[in-house]
Parts: C-alpha cells; sequence; structure tokens
C-alpha cells in the first residue's frame, strides 16, 4: 500500500470488518464517512471499510477526502474494484497481499498516462489530408505542364506564314501594286 501513497500522494487505509457482520454497500459507505471523521484529521485519505459477505463474495464502502478526491474519482474506485474482484478470486493470495496489490495496482494505473484515441485518429487525418494535397498539387502541375508542353508543340508546328499580320500584308500589297505601275 506504501506503493500506491507513493505513486498518488493518497493515504490509503483499509478497515475490515469480520466476515459477514455488514452486507450492505451503503451501510458499509456510511460506516465509513463515519470512521474517516474518527481517524484522520486531514483530508488527503482514502479510507476502504471491507467485508466478506461469507460466500465467497465481499461488500466494501468507502470515504474519501477532499484533498483525495482529485485522484481518487469515481473512475478510480471503479478500477480498485475490479483489481479487488481480480486479486480477491485468486485462492492463492493472502488477505494482506490481494489488498497490497490491488491498491499497488490501482496507483499504477490511475497515475499512467494513456494517449487518447482522438489524438491517432487526428495524426492519421491530418497525414490523409496532407497526402490529398499533395496528389492534387502534383497533377495539377503535371497537368499545367502538359498544356504548356502541348501549347509549345502548336505554335512549333505552326507554319510562319500563318503569323502574317493582315494589316502588314495590306500594306506590301498597296506597295507593290503602285511600284508595279511605274
Amino acid at each position: 500500500m506504501r506503493a500506491f501513497y507513493d505513486e498518488t500522494g493518497v493515504e490509503p487505509f483499509v478497515y475490515i470488518l469480520p466476515n459477514g457482520s455488514v452486507t450492505s454497500p451503503t451501510e458499509l459507505g456510511n460506516m465509513a464517512n463515519e470512521l474517516y471523521d474518527e481517524l484522520f484529521d486531514d483530508e488527503a485519505h482514502f479510507l476502504l471499510v471491507f467485508c466478506d459477505d461469507g460466500q465467497g463474495s465481499f461488500n466494501c464502502g468507502y470515504a474519501v477526502g477532499s484533498q483525495a478526491k482529485t485522484v481518487m474519482d469515481d473512475e478510480a474506485v471503479g478500477i480498485l474494484a475490479d483489481y479487488l474482484d481480480r486479486y480477491y478470486a485468486d485462492m492463492s493470495l493472502s488477505e494482506e497481499e490481494i489488498f497490497a496489490r490491488a491498491f499497488e495496482d490501482t496507483g499504477e494505473r490511475i497515475m499512467s498516462k494513456t494517449t487518447s484515441p482522438v489524438v491517432y485518429v487526428a495524426i492519421c487525418a491530418a497525414v490523409v489530408i496532407v497526402a490529398a494535397l499533395a496528389y492534387t498539387g502534383v497533377k495539377k502541375y503535371r497537368a499545367s505542364k502538359e498544356r504548356e508542353a502541348k501549347r509549345m508543340q502548336d505554335v512549333l508546328n505552326t507554319p510562319l506564314e500563318s503569323f502574317g499580320d493582315s494589316d502588314l500584308e495590306d500594306l506590301e500589297k498597296k506597295y507593290s501594286d503602285t511600284s508595279g505601275d511605274d
């Protein structure tokens, strides 16, 4: 349980009742709230009140100090409950090992940073968009080069006579007609 404290900064405390003495999770929660005020002067603890129901299962209630609530929220308590279920079913573990492992694993899990899948989706979307833009840009560039090459080919294949200026031709005719009359 020391590992949980080192990981989270929340001091865990387990209060174990005699088997089958209290089976209602609500009653255990109320008991945890009363015991919290009796046992602790600060608000940095997590108190788990645990009772084996005598039928191969257990019930528990808990109280969390106001400072500890930032770490031990509903999701963290759910994670702890999952680990308790898992280790309680392992008959090879002692009672002490059950709680030690459950708290240690909970501390590691709730304090580990997990990357949201949204980040991976956003990165993939960005890569796809960049690839699409690059493809479109290359395609437009090639089309532009092809149009330019076709225009140049058309210019080179056009006979020089077709580049004549009609005004210049009219003027040339006028002077050639007048010089021929002399």
